[in-house]
């Protein structure tokens, strides 16, 4: 007769051999934590991860079908071997949004939520035209049009792969506020939306950043797209720099850049913005207290 722990493995890794057939969730999850925990992974995600196999919050039930037993086991495999916990369930939420996710579009940060409360903030009441340059997923030009009413939101993606998570997450949010409405354009944001020089009131961006001299070494970092990490050059500010640029020739009079960088870069892109024309730059705290942002305003 197998001992406690050996049929619990065993339900776990191999399953009944009856479709019908039942795993306590209790076990389950005792598992999931104890895979997770010998890489370093925290415990929760097991949970989390549990819930998603299910379909439904723990507590609802006490026994998971075998089909959802293997579906959580195939998922604790997929995150002992570091796939992004996103990649897994193919969503990542952002704020107020649950967005598609996988290979070929940047997982969302949470600190990039704070840009978003940045320009709500930064914007004045009445309509508003806003351009989300390097958008990626859609993250931060839904999240705006969602959020904020009279917004028209135009988001900025170069990357094909990335392109279809954004035409994606776009329809399967759908509704936005009251006459908010947004569009794509698959274009470089450091030379996108010719035309219309000089009439958005906001330019907000999350663009590549990294340096190659910064290059993660984390599992879960080095599966974003190298498009969406590495801005170009030792100090990664070759794409910061362009979008500083347009940014400039984009915006209004009054108008103003919100756009994230890394810790370190926050001096460089504001003396940049200073010689391109911004009457007024400086750097933003993330809530952690990194300097995370410059706002810079023309």
């Amino acid at each position: 007769m197998q001992s406690g722990e050996e049929q619990e493995q065993f339900l776990v890794s191999r399953g009944y051999s009856r479709e019908s057939a039942s795993v306590p969730v209790e076990m389950l999850l005792r598992w999931g934590r104890g895979e997770l925990e010998r890489v370093g992974i925290p415990q929760v995600e097991a949970r989390w991860l549990l819930e998603w196999a299910l379909g439904e919050p723990l507590g609802v039930r006490t026994h998971a079908g075998i089909r959802a037993a293997e579906k959580y086991r195939s998922a604790i495999s997929q995150r002992r071997s570091r796939v992004p916990f996103q990649h897994i369930t193919g969503e990542m939420t952002f704020r107020y949004l649950t967005l598609k996710a996988g290979p070929g579009v940047f997982v969302t940060r949470p600190e990039t939520e704070t840009l978003v409360d940045l320009a709500l903030a930064t914007l004045e009441p009445g309509s508003a035209v806003v351009a989300d340059l390097c958008a990626g997923s859609g993250a931060i030009g839904l999240a705006l049009a969602t959020e904020r009413s009279d917004t028209q939101v135009t988001m900025v993606e170069i990357s094909p792969a990335a392109g279809r998570y954004l035409e994606t997450n776009t329809r399967r949010v759908g509704q936005f506020a009251a006459g908010s409405r947004v569009r794509i354009c698959m274009e470089d944001a450091t030379g996108a939306l010719a035309g219309s020089e000089e009439t958005l009131d906001l330019v907000v961006s999350n663009p590549p950043y990294v340096g190659i001299v910064d290059a993660p070494t984390q599992p879960e970092a080095l599966a974003d797209p190298e498009i969406a990490l590495f801005g170009g050059g030792e100090d990664g500010l070759v794409t910061p720099r362009g979008i500083v640029t347009r940014a400039y020739e984009l915006l209004r009079k009054h108008g103003t850049l919100l756009m994230e960088h890394g810790e370190d870069q926050g001096a460089a892109l504001v003396g940049h913005a200073v010689n391109v024309g911004f009457y007024s730059a400086e750097t933003v705290d993330d809530l952690t207290g990194r300097p995370r942002f410059l706002r810079a305003v023309k």
